[in-house]
Formats: C-alpha cells, sequence, structure tokens
C-alpha cells in the first residue's frame, strides 16, 4: 500500500474523530433540559437563532423541505392555513429597543407542521433577564375566555397553553419551552399589573423546566434545578412602591435560617409588549415541598386556607389555642409539640419588623411532625413608615397574629420572644447590613426602572420610594422596640459594645448569629442573657476578654452576658505560637458523601460497586493526626444520643495519619458491600483508608442508630475528650441539609465550627462532593447533587463520573474535557499506521 493511501485513511480516520468530537461538543454546550420543541420536517428554521441582540434587522426565515412554504404571525396569534402571512422575504426587525416574536408553521403539500416559536429582544442587552410570553391574543383578551379580562377566575379551566422564553442579561438564550398560563391572583382584581402562574405539563411537550433559574444561590445545584411550577410576582404596587420588597425580605429570612421560596427579577414581555419588572419565583406547594426539603404527603394551609392536602389538623390546633390558658404550662408544653415554636418565634419577628401580611406565610405539616412556617412572598402590604403600628399587627384577625397574641401571654413565651426579636434587630436587620441589601436590589433594578414606570406609571418616583427605605430600615429597629417596650410593659433598652482587637484577628457570634463585624454594637431589653462566641481567624489563637476595661482571667471562647446595664467587651486574640500543635477546626474535612448509591462501580475503586450510604475524610492537618475515638454523628446536639454515631476503632494505624489520607467509611450493610469489601484497609501509605461497617472495626454500639438522612439533616466530625460522655468532644467539622440544627445549636461553634448555608434538594439517590484544597465552610465550594451522567448513573459522552470515594484528584476540580485528548490519540494511533505501512514489504 503506497504512502498516499496511507494519508487517505490517516485522514478518514482523523475526520472520524473530528466529527465525533464537533458532534459530542454540540451536545455539551446544548441544553437538554430547556425543553427543545421536537424537530420534524416541516419546522421553519430562523437565522440568526432567537435571543438577544445589540443590533439586528433581518430575520430570516428557512424551510426544512425544499417544496415547504412558511406562514408566520408577529402578535401572538397562531399561525394556520387561514391565518397568518405568507412568507416571501426577510422580516425587518428596525432599530429601536424592542422584542419581536414570531410564530410560524411550515406547510408541505397542503398539511401545517406544528407551530415554531421564537422571540428576539434588539437594543435591550444588560440589566434584567427577559422573559418573552407568547400566546394567543383571545386567551387574554377575549370577552367570554380571556384571562385579563376575567382575571378573578381562578382553576384549571382558565390555564392558557403558552410559549414562554428565558433570556440572560447578555442575550443568551436560556430557554425557550412550553407552559400553561394562569392569572396568580394576589393583586386586586382591578389592579392592572397582576400577577402570573407558569405551569409545565406533559400536555404541552415538557412535563418540568429544567434550567438553573438560580444558579448564583450558593445552596442550590445547578443540575437539580427542576420545576413544576413557578411564579411571575408583580412586586408591591402601594404607594411606596420599590418593587423589591419581597426579594428583601426573601433574603432577610433566609440569613435568619428560615425557609423561603427563591426568586430574581425579570424584564417581563407578553406578544412582544413590555409589561414591566417581575420577580420569578418558586411558588410554595406540593412540587416545591418534595424539590426542596424532601417533603412529601404534607398539609400545607396558607394564612389558613388550604393549599395542599387537608386542613384539618390547622383548624383544630387553631380552636384548641382559642380554647386553652398558654399560661398554663401543660398547655404551653403539649403547644410545642404540635408546632415549630422556634421557627414560628422567628417569622413572627420578621413579621413585626417588616409588617407583612401573613399570606406570604405557609404553614407545613409533613405527616407525623409539627406545623413550621415557609415563606413565600407575593404579598401587596408591608409596614410603610418606620413608625407603623405593631399594635395592628399583633391584632390581626388571622390565625397567625391569633398564635402570638396567645403565646405572648405567657411570660416564659414573651421573654423568648423578645429576646429573639432583639437577636433579630441586632444582626440580620441592623441598619447597616440592611441599607447595604437596599443599595444593592436598588442598583439591580435601576437600569430596567424605565420600562416598568413607563409601561406602570405610579403616583410617585421610584427613587423617592427607594430613599423612604432607605430610611425605613435604619429607623425601623428603634421603632419596634420602642412600640414593643409600651405593648408589653418592657424597659427601654440597654446598649452593648462588642469588638475584636486585632480587627482582623477574629469574629464574633451572638447567639449563634455573625456579628460580620470587628466592632458591633446591639440594643437589648433589661434582663436578656445572651451568648457571645468569639472564633479566631486562621493563624490567631483566642486570648481573652476585655471588660471595663479589665481583663478576665477566664479565657473561654464562649461566654454568657446578662445584660442589666451598659456593656461594653472586647475579644482579644493573638498570632498563633510557631509550634502550636493544638488540633484546629477543618484539620479534617467531610469531603464527600453519597446518600443511596445504587451499585455505582467506581475507577477509585478498581471498579468495584457502592450500595447504599457512604461518606468521606479527607486530612487537611500538616502534621500527623491520631483519629482513634474520632465519632461522626447525626445526633441533633453534641451529647445527644437519638440518631446515632459512628466511632473510629482503636487501631495501630489511625495514631498517626499523615496529611492528604481519604477515609472512606462505607455506612450501608448489604450483600454487595459485603462481597466487594471483605476486609478493611488499614494502611495509610497509598494515602487511603477504608473502612467498611460490616467488617466489625467500626463502633456503632456505643451510640446506636446511625444513618445520612435524605432530608434536613446534618453530619457532624468530633475528636474525642478526655471523657466518655460526649460532652468535651470537639467540633472539627459540620455540614448540614437544611437549618435545624447549626453549628450552635449542636454545639461545636464554640470550637470554631461554622457552615455557611445549608444544603439543599438531597433526596433518595444524592450527594455532594468538596471541590477545593482549603476549608468546605463555603457552600460554593461544594457541588450538590451532580447529574446523573457525573455521578456513574447515566452514560453520557466526554462526561467523566465526579465522584471518587476513597481518592482524592483533579477530576474533582472540574469536567474533564476528555474528547480532545481522545482525538490526539486516533491522531498519533493514525500516524503509527502510517509508519507501519511505510515499512511493509507487501502492499494489500
Amino acid at each position: 500500500m503506497d504512502t498516499r493511501k496511507w494519508w487517505i485513511l490517516f485522514l478518514l480516520i482523523l475526520g472520524l474523530g473530528a466529527f465525533l468530537w464537533v458532534a459530542q461538543l454540540t451536545e455539551r454546550c446544548s441544553l437538554p433540559s430547556a425543553g427543545d420543541e421536537e424537530e420534524t420536517f416541516f419546522q421553519p428554521r430562523f437565522f440568526p437563532p432567537p435571543g438577544g441582540y445589540e443590533h439586528l434587522q433581518l430575520l430570516t426565515l428557512r424551510p426544512s423541505h425544499p417544496q415547504g412554504k412558511i406562514i408566520f404571525t408577529v402578535d401572538g396569534t397562531l399561525p394556520t392555513l387561514e391565518v397568518g402571512t405568507l412568507y416571501t422575504q426577510p422580516l425587518r426587525l428596525g432599530t429601536e429597543p424592542q422584542v419581536t416574536i414570531v410564530r410560524a408553521i411550515e406547510v408541505v403539500a397542503g398539511l401545517p407542521g406544528p407551530v415554531t416559536n421564537a422571540s428576539y429582544s434588539v437594543g435591550l442587552l444588560g440589566g434584567l433577564p427577559l422573559v418573552s410570553l407568547v400566546i394567543e391574543p383571545d386567551a387574554l383578551w377575549d370577552v367570554e375566555r380571556g384571562i385579563f379580562t376575567n382575571s378573578w377566575e381562578r382553576g384549571g379551566e382558565w390555564e392558557r397553553p403558552a410559549h414562554v422564553t428565558y433570556l440572560e442579561p447578555d442575550g443568551e438564550l436560556g430557554f425557550a419551552v412550553p407552559a400553561g398560563l394562569r392569572v396568580h391572583g394576589t393583586e386586586p382584581l382591578d389592579a392592572p399589573k397582576q400577577s402570573f402562574r407558569l405551569y409545565f405539563r406533559s400536555e404541552y411537550g415538557l412535563a418540568r423546566l429544567a434550567y438553573p433559574l438560580y444558579a448564583d444561590h450558593p445552596a442550590y445545584s445547578e443540575a437539580t434545578q427542576s420545576y413544576k411550577r413557578l411564579l411571575l410576582q408583580a412586586g408591591d404596587r402601594t404607594a411606596r412602591w420599590v418593587l423589591f420588597r419581597d426579594q428583601l425580605v426573601g433574603e432577610a429570612v433566609e440569613a435568619w435560617g428560615l425557609r423561603a421560596a427563591q426568586g430574581h427579577f425579570v424584564h417581563l414581555f407578553i406578544n412582544g409588549q413590555s409589561w414591566g419588572i417581575y420577580r420569578l419565583s418558586e411558588r410554595v406547594e406540593r412540587f416545591f415541598l418534595e424539590d426542596n426539603y424532601g417533603i412529601r404527603n404534607a398539609d400545607l394551609v396558607q394564612d389558613g386556607r388550604q393549599r395542599e392536602g387537608s386542613d384539618a389538623e390547622w383548624e383544630a390546633l387553631v380552636d384548641w389555642v382559642k380554647a386553652h390558658d398558654l399560661v398554663d404550662p401543660a398547655n404551653y408544653a403539649h403547644l410545642q409539640t404540635r408546632l415549630d415554636l422556634d421557627n414560628f418565634t422567628d417569622f413572627a419577628a420578621l413579621y413585626l419588623y417588616f409588617g407583612f401580611s401573613s399570606e406570604e406565610l405557609y404553614a407545613v405539616q409533613p405527616r407525623g411532625g409539627r406545623w413550621t412556617f415557609i415563606w413565600g412572598g407575593g404579598s401587596q402590604s408591608y409596614a410603610q413608615r418606620a413608625d407603623s403600628a405593631v399594635a395592628v399587627l399583633l391584632e390581626a384577625d388571622t390565625d397567625f397574629a391569633l398564635l402570638l397574641r396567645r403565646l405572648l401571654e405567657n411570660r416564659h413565651y414573651r421573654g423568648r420572644f423578645v429576646g429573639r426579636l432583639a437577636d433579630l434587630l441586632n444582626t440580620i436587620c441592623l441598619e447597616r447590613p440592611m441599607q447595604q441589601r437596599v443599595e444593592r436590589l436598588a442598583d439591580d433594578l435601576a437600569a430596567d426602572m424605565q420600562y416598568e414606570t413607563a409601561r406602570w406609571p405610579a403616583p410617585l418616583p421610584w427613587e423617592k420610594n427607594v430613599t423612604a427605605l432607605r430610611s425605613f430600615v435604619v429607623e425601623r429597629p428603634a421603632e419596634v422596640r420602642r412600640q414593643l417596650a409600651e405593648l408589653l410593659n418592657l424597659p427601654g433598652t440597654v446598649r452593648i459594645s462588642l469588638n475584636v482587637s486585632p480587627s482582623e484577628s477574629g469574629e464574633l457570634f451572638v447567639n449563634g448569629t455573625s456579628t460580620r463585624a470587628e466592632e458591633w454594637t446591639g440594643d437589648f431589653f433589661p434582663g436578656t442573657a445572651i451568648d457571645v462566641v468569639a472564633i479566631p481567624a486562621p493563624g490567631y489563637v483566642f486570648a481573652g476578654w476585655e471588660r471595663e476595661e479589665e481583663t478576665t482571667e477566664e479565657n473561654l471562647t464562649e461566654v454568657t452576658f446578662t445584660i442589666e446595664s451598659p456593656l461594653t467587651a472586647v475579644a482579644h486574640f493573638e498570632p498563633e505560637p510557631d509550634d502550636e500543635i493544638t488540633l484546629r477546626p477543618d484539620d479534617v474535612v467531610i469531603n464527600e458523601y453519597w446518600i443511596n448509591d445504587n451499585g455505582t462501580r467506581y475507577t477509585s475503586l478498581q471498579q468495584r460497586p457502592l450500595e447504599g450510604d457512604w461518606l468521606e475524610l479527607w486530612v487537611r492537618r500538616p502534621d500527623l493526626v491520631d483519629l482513634r475515638g474520632w465519632r461522626i454523628t447525626d445526633n441533633d446536639t453534641q451529647t445527644g444520643r437519638d440518631e446515632g454515631s459512628i466511632i473510629l476503632p482503636q487501631l495501630k494505624s489511625l495514631a498517626a495519619v499523615p496529611r492528604d489520607t481519604v477515609l472512606l467509611i462505607i455506612v450501608s450493610q448489604n450483600t454487595l458491600n459485603d462481597t466487594y469489601f471483605p476486609v478493611d484497609d488499614l494502611d495509610a501509605a497509598d494515602g487511603r483508608l477504608l473502612f467498611y461497617l460490616g467488617n466489625g472495626n467500626l463502633d456503632v454500639t456505643t451510640d446506636p442508630g446511625f444513618a445520612i438522612g435524605t432530608g434536613n439533616d446534618n453530619l457532624v466530625l468530633l475528636a474525642p475528650g478526655p471523657s466518655r460522655d460526649f460532652a468535651d468532644d470537639m467540633g472539627v467539622d459540620f455540614i448540614a441539609e437544611g437549618c435545624t440544627v447549626t453549628p450552635y445549636t449542636f454545639g461545636v461553634l464554640s470550637d470554631g465550627v461554622r457552615f455557611e448555608h445549608p444544603f439543599r434538594r438531597l433526596g433518595g439517590d444524592d450527594g455532594a462532593f468538596f471541590t477545593r484544597r482549603t476549608g468546605n465552610d463555603s457552600l460554593q465550594d461544594w457541588t450538590v447533587d451532580p447529574p446523573a451522567y457525573q455521578s456513574g448513573d447515566a452514560f453520557r459522552l466526554n462526561s467523566t463520573n465526579l465522584l471518587t470515594p476513597g481518592q482524592l484528584n483533579p477530576q474533582q476540580q472540574s469536567q474533564f474535557p476528555a474528547l480532545p485528548w481522545g482525538l490526539a490519540g486516533i491522531a498519533l494511533l493514525s500516524a503509527l499506521l502510517i509508519y507501519l505501512g511505510r515499512h511493509r514489504k507487501a502492499d494489500w
């Protein structure tokens, strides 16, 4: 075979490799979850594709069939053989900032194909994402069936098919999908600007929308953002409208460790017409509960009205509260078995501060559990002035206000509530952080506010209302304290000041909430006890407290101050000695864990499968670590024994574990794991230790019952103290799904253990792995519930299983682009064939 033939063979092989690479890149860059409509031979094509453009004058439509003809409309009307315009030349889009919508069908041999929808924004780049709704005009405005002309109507018969396009701020197409549209109905019936609901259903062609709407939120995994229903909330349209009060409340709710529906702002267009600024948010209903918190078969009640399940138990609870005196300790104790009082109290504090309607709160009761609340937003009612009356909120004729009134009759609860409200006003709702939120949210909307005011003229300028809100967040804390003191006959407040010295050397937490400042002041009612925790920054150690110019001998990082008079205290830190060998938080971290693995085979385990729950610890400390007796627990408190712990054995191999050693702990005992992991790996020389529960080395009897929960659970790593009762164990690491347990409530915050945000959306076969080489306290450094093709549950070209139990490797840093290397391999193989061909004695 001559050299020319070998070169032809080489080019054929190289071309095949290039074709596969391009095909896989196309798959990699596509949005398979965005619900692209089914491709047919009778579907027109748009050039350029839908999206946002700075300048675009001509739009070309091309048939996919040589004999196809295209009929189109530009007003939302469905094109048919009888309705629309026959396409003969490119469409001129113009030069003004606008959104153009096109609905088109391709007709071949007299038969129409499916409708194709496209939305184009021109000159609208920057600012907010854009949502374009395309819908039959009669579905909106027809006297008999239009949802706008009958905005008071509710139910499935008032849902209309629509097409939804989402463009990112830079104009990139996010998704273009079919959906159902309804009027949401939180606004007054005569309000011109209404809220809407989006429904994703199989009958429209898309059972769920899968798209990372809230990719910037640290607690949301891009892979698991999937929605059945969404809201387009109109925003507050009262005299003091600013549009972002919902977002402001939602951020405060989350910062306070409570559950909230996520949302962000978009510029909404309907059939090419600007509809102003809306908040695209999750809707609190059964799909939201299951997707976010793993709650199934729950009762959901909004302001006393049934939303999901039954409201019978809620009504029974309210009736019971009306009929019983909560001053009675027995009745007060009984109420706490039916209502999560911590959750209720936190929402009650926010309720008094913001003055929002109780309609924004959803009471949810998992079957067999207690009632808790979730914030959904969307109301038009807020406190408009800093001196808006708190008494009006307490006296409101709602179930939530009734519960608060009756509870405040109990002296013990009154102290509990007053203390927690003080915490809120002194941390989350402190003047400075609230001002910063207001400024940021106003900046987010400023560039697009011209479209809102052009579509919906308002009685007062937006800028003036934002100025009023700035004054509100500065003046409201003092006003709430003053009014509450009058209502509950409380004495005036006392101011305390807490400082850190040197300023960069540490951080202070008050009752478990970070002050996020080296100098902090707070106002409390006399008699209030506050827990203050001083946590050193890396490279520092705590040196003691200075109070009223006297340095205390007490060297505890956590102290309790009972406030009776003005107080100033300084937490002193000093540089860590070079020879310091004290154990520190994050010296060993929880690095990777999985819930209900389904027998995935892992390269890091020589293709051995794992079934059930497993977790991985990573030794970060530069020195050797003695891991004997260390404990991993999902108990809710440090001394608790109701949920179980795994305790590492007293083995010589654990006495001096070197840095970068990975400990794989297989928690679930079953036949598959028995087969593939019959012996523990106790030699750290290869950088790995492996323990399987079924092999008997792990202690699960001292505190039995350990299991990795599928929702709202925590994992804590502790080093043993001198006693055996867990009380003096030292916290080393903490992770959690949900806010039920925090490092503060568990009891390890004083050790310096923290975790900024809880995981969300972990369920049946889900997990998380840490992606950095530092402390793992920031959720942004985790990958939570990666997609199936990155966790070994599904095959996809150019993908790598990012789960690597028992091993650290670069694959945990980013997805490895395997195909270019594969293409290079094809080239090398071809070159080898050419070389061999040149040295063959006989031609073929």
